[in-house]
């Protein structure tokens, strides 16, 4: 340590450990035969309400356009628009208006409904919609209406685009709006832009997310989560090559200030004393979606695990602090 005075090594901060995942009963049913790779197909739990056991939904998030119901015994559930999977197409207007992509889907366990962005990627530019669908296959295009996309941002983009976030409830399960960030955004200079969704009349609408002065010459690819409460949005999607060193390349931004890590700073499980591997694991990309009142992060290993979202924006806060953005 010759040469380091006694000033600077007392300003050193540890980086922060990992949450832990939850063992709540509804996820901890799909754990062990697995819930399925973030790049491909998600085994998730089905509705609060359902009429049996071990319910699921189906979805190959790589696709995102057709979602499926099954019971607990595997059987394929066929009511309403359940029958054959609920498809991006059935969520139509009345007016031959429907949609191509599933952008941001959302379990609400209070509600006991499915909530989904989807997009008609038909119309020019590009449209988005709110809608939902319940157990009994009953799909609704919450107000009925189809909302323009921004023309320079017009690009198809389903849960499994590499510039889409989660689609998140701002009071958290059963509770508040719905808001989408994508950080393919020419029409804000990739400032990056949120829209927002009113859970009644579906009404959008859009604003950067970052500050005027924070112009970007290209987008943020693989936003994961954010912002937290400190306004901290987590990138955590450049995997590394070998699989086995536990590192994955990614970013951290302050939306209040635009401070920013570079895009390619190593995030490091074992530099950490938890356990998220789901970030940091193997050669695919983190994702994570909202589902039963957790977030659910993995990756395209098939190792996805629940956690509390206070604990894992916590953690995020404290790796933006560690990285001087906080």
């Amino acid at each position: 340590m010759a040469g380091l005075s006694r000033n600077f090594l007392l300003k050193q901060k540890a980086f922060p450990d990992d949450p832990p995942a939850s063992y709540d009963s509804t996820f901890m049913d799909f754990y062990g035969a697995g819930m399925g790779a973030m790049n491909a197909t998600n085994y998730l739990p089905g509705f609060a309400n359902d009429d049996g056991n071990y319910y699921s939904i189906t979805f190959p998030m790589n696709v995102s356009t057709t979602m499926t119901y099954k019971q607990g015994d595997g059987t394929t559930i066929t009511s309403g628009s359940w029958n054959g999977g609920w498809t991006a197409s059935e969520v139509a207007d009345g007016s031959g208006n429907s949609g191509n992509y599933f952008s941001g889907v959302y379990m609400d366990s209070t509600d006991n409904a499915l909530y989904a962005v989807v997009q008609d990627t038909n119309a020019s530019p590009s449209q988005y919609g709110l809608a939902k669908i319940d157990k009994a296959g009953t799909v609704t295009l919450i107000g009925g209406t189809w909302y323009n996309v921004a023309a320079a941002d017009n690009t198809a983009i389903g849960v499994g685009a590499s510039w889409i976030m989660p689609l998140r409830r701002t009071g958290g399960d059963g509770s508040g709006n719905f808001e989408l960030i994508s950080t393919y955004s020419p029409s804000t200079d990739y400032r990056m832009i949120k829209y927002t969704f009113n859970v009644s009349t579906g009404a959008m609408t859009s604003a950067a997310v970052l500050p005027a002065a924070s112009a970007n010459v290209d987008l943020w690819y693989y936003p994961t989560l954010g912002p937290t409460s400190n306004n901290i949005i987590l990138g955590a999607g450049y995997q590394d090559t070998t699989g086995d060193s536990g590192h994955v390349r990614g970013f951290l931004i302050n939306t209040s200030t635009g401070k920013h890590t570079p895009r390619y700073t190593t995030l490091a499980n074992n530099i950490s004393g938890g356990g998220m591997s789901n970030f940091y694991r193997g050669t695919s990309i983190g994702r994570a979606i909202y589902w039963r009142g957790k977030v659910l992060i993995g990756s395209g290993d098939g190792n996805i695990a629940a956690y509390d979202e206070t604990d894992v924006f916590n953690y995020i806060d404290q790796m933006a602090d560690y990285y001087g953005i906080l």
